[in-house]
């Protein structure tokens, strides 16, 4: 009985969660830049002059979008050159 039970949760996993695995959508410009705790002017002039940051993608109407991802790789290039205060750096 177990055996059976755990194999039917699973195929109902699969079939719900898209084989467990769901994406994060892409955060906007000031999404990103609120969760990465700076202004949107600094952000917006990190982004334009990549220097190692992240590009992010563009979507309908050019609006730039980042992943998660990208926003980790952007909080270390923010971070790398002492750009951020340590206080400015998100605790979780």
């Amino acid at each position: 009985m177990p055996k059976r039970l755990g194999s039917r949760l699973r195929a109902h996993l699969q079939e719900t969660f898209r084989h467990g695995r769901e994406n994060l959508r892409r955060f906007a410009m000031r999404e990103a830049a609120d969760l990465l705790r700076i202004n949107l002017s600094p952000f917006r002039h990190h982004a334009s002059n990549p220097e190692g940051f992240p590009e992010g993608a563009l979507e309908g109407g050019n609006r730039r979008c980042f992943t998660a991802a990208e926003m980790v790789e952007a909080q270390k290039v923010l971070r790398a050159p002492g750009r951020m205060k340590p206080e400015g750096y998100p605790h979780r």
